[in-house]
């Protein structure tokens, strides 16, 4: 690859939205290699393994199996499976014939790969599903149900698979009935734990299960009578007796659109610890409340997007023209040997006025609370530094919606629903110090105007950038290292901020620049490299994908492009959640999303494969 190839790519790497920090062994060195200012270049392509076809019309999942040994293509009436290592179909089924006529076309589908299992549902009007599970491997039919009524528009969150049990669990509002994955018979039910299973963790030396819900909707609310609705409790793996439950303050689900379960639930001793809005401490053997420090609301739409209807309810309420949550607005607790930082919030009728808790870690003793907050909407990172507690007040906040929007130009009359994934600024911008000993407010810095990037450190010092300059900043006195002009750089606005060690890297909307963090020297800036939107981190690869879709390989050590592959844009996000819906006409009853990419494409999980899926044709690539 050409030198100046190879210097664009690594601009690339440092793209990441979600991926909170990359150790860049590789850096080391790099000033010495990136010296001069970097140029553009061609990106090569990856190298095909095979090209296969399928029978399957597949139009509703097209996706491989996280180790990459297989890929699945379906249509609401049929299925079939390609191997992985040679690309030829290794069976086709119609499912009416699979479930000798049970079923012929499907309303929702499933894929358990941890259990090799495909469920099928047909779901009617005032009737129970007739819900089948398929053998993937070989087509069959091993079991049918009659006796549920899955809740439609939830399915994502309807279904928990336990591996350790080899079970899935139908989450209905009433009830939560355990399932053997294979036989298709009930395990046990129980109605004294109800909702979304959120997170579990199998006790395997006692035989017991700690499970975490949460409240789908107003349906689950009202079947749990307003009593214990959120609960956190611990069965008997066997016959799912209550052992203990207790009421929780609150648990996320999985993101609007993009699927990815929220929240921690973990045992350290015997203390169960749920992290979520806050933190929640239970006694393992109990389920007693230890101590919570906690805000009990979810984060609606910060920013309003632009070409909104006017007249609907901004705020997310089910009867507005927009539905949706906004994420990574509010720091994770702040964890260490004894002690733990909350952002906490209260709500008045304008703004969200924030502050900061530390309490003792093994008894919830409340230390200290800061002053407060204003005009923050956003508090995305907290950092504890040379025994000072830095706060990054504002920041790139994650939204996803599904929203009403005016027609295309300001002439069109027209309106139209869409769903939107999107990454937007929420201020106020703006660094704060406090003595983590006191919770004193040290210093203030108000340097950033417009934006500022994800905060990086270093053990004394802070790096960011607003619009206009690349800052450090000493972390015990507020007190500026230097300042770097960043419009020198000419890579656009700063967005997104990268620590890899010794440097920052930050993605503008033109291109991505780095900065050297002992002097502020620019290392590197790239030619014109613009609208990319998510990142994926894989077996330690780091996969960049654009707003066409196409998906972007970079060494982490090198910052070489390692391939690229263009995404069939048939198969984009939009096109992809429209197929999803029952009846493909973009309703919100939408199919299980089993991958997190955007588009036609999947990752195995140790990040060595591409999968890319243009109808029923399959394509595996190699990436090494």
């Amino acid at each position: 690859m050409k030198n100046a190839t190879l210097k664009m790519a690594l601009l690339l790497v440092l793209l990441t939205v979600g991926i909170t920090e990359i150790n860049a062994q590789g850096f080391k060195g790099l000033k010495d290699k990136m010296k001069s200012k970097l140029g553009g270049g061609g990106r090569d392509v990856f190298p095909e393994v095979w090209s296969g076809k399928t029978e399957s019309s597949a139009n509703v999942y097209s996706c491989a199996s996280p180790n990459g040994n297989y890929a699945l293509t379906t249509s609401r009436n049929d299925m079939a499976l390609i191997d992985g290592t040679s690309g030829e179909q290794l069976w086709y089924n119609k499912f009416k014939e699979a479930t000798d006529g049970v079923i012929t076309n499907t309303n929702y589908q499933f894929v358990l790969w941890e259990a090799n299992t495909l469920l099928l549902f047909d779901s009617k009007l005032g009737k129970n599903d007739r819900i089948a599970g398929i053998n993937l491997a070989d087509g069959s039919i091993m079991w049918t149900l009659d006796g549920f009524q899955i809740p439609k528009n939830t399915i994502e969150d309807a279904i928990a698979y336990i591996p350790e049990m080899k079970a899935f669990a139908f989450s209905l509002p009433e009830k939560t009935v355990m399932i053997d994955v294979k036989e298709g018979e009930v395990i046990w039910e129980t109605n004294e734990f109800r909702g979304a299973i959120g997170r579990h963790i199998y006790l395997e030396d006692k035989g017991e299960i700690v499970m975490i819900n949460y409240m789908r909707n107003s349906v689950d609310i009202l079947a749990a009578g307003f009593q214990n609705i959120n609960a956190i409790a611990k069965l008997n793996i066997k016959t799912g007796d209550v052992i203990w439950k207790t009421e929780h303050q609150g648990f996320g689900g999985k993101k609007y659109i993009t699927k990815e379960r929220q929240g921690e639930l973990k045992i350290e001793g015997d203390r169960i610890f749920v992290i979520y809005n806050g933190i929640q401490v239970f006694d393992l053997a109990s389920g007693k409340n230890v101590w919570s420090a906690f805000y009990n609301e979810s984060i609606r739409i910060l920013v309003e997007p632009a070409n909104l209807k006017k007249g609907i309810n901004i705020g997310g309420g089910k009867t507005g023209g927009l539905k949706g949550e906004t994420y990574d607005a509010i720091a994770e607790p702040l964890i260490t040997e004894d002690a733990v930082y909350v952002v906490l919030q209260e709500k008045d009728n304008k703004v969200r006025r924030k502050y900061l808790q530390k309490f003792d870690l093994a008894t919830g003793k409340l230390l200290w609370t800061s002053e407060k907050i204003s005009d923050a909407k956003a508090l995305p990172r907290l950092a504890l530094i040379d025994g000072v507690l830095v706060a990054q007040i504002g920041g790139l906040v994650n939204q996803q919606y599904y929203g009403l929007f005016k027609g295309y130009s300001s002439t069109d009359p027209s309106e139209y629903w869409a769903w939107v994934n999107e990454w937007v600024w929420a201020g106020k911008f703006g660094l704060k110090g406090f003595d983590a000993s006191t919770g004193a407010n040290i210093w203030e810095s108000d340097k950033f105007k417009g934006s500022i990037t994800k905060m990086a450190t270093d053990g004394q010092n802070v790096f960011a950038a607003s619009n206009k300059y690349f800052y450090s900043i000493k972390a015990k006195s507020g007190a500026e290292n230097y300042q770097v002009d960043f419009k020198a750089t000419k890579v656009g606005q700063p967005k997104f901020s990268f620590d890899i060690g010794e440097a920052v890297t930050i993605m503008g909307t033109k291109g991505v620049t780095a900065f050297q963090k002992s002097d502020g020297e620019a290392l590197y800036s790239s030619e014109k490299i613009k609208n990319i939107e998510r990142t994926y981190e894989r077996g330690g690869k780091l996969y960049v994908q654009d707003d066409k879709d196409d998906l972007t390989l970079l060494d982490l050590e090198t910052g070489e492009t390692l391939g690229t592959i263009k995404i069939p844009k048939h198969n984009s996000e939009k096109k992809t959640l429209k197929q999803m819906a029952v009846g493909g006409d973009g309703n919100e009853e939408q199919y299980a999303v089993v991958r997190e990419l955007s588009g036609g494409a999947d990752l195995t999980e140790d990040g060595k494969y591409i999968y890319v899926f243009d109808g029923n044709k399959v394509i595996k690539y190699q990436a090494e």
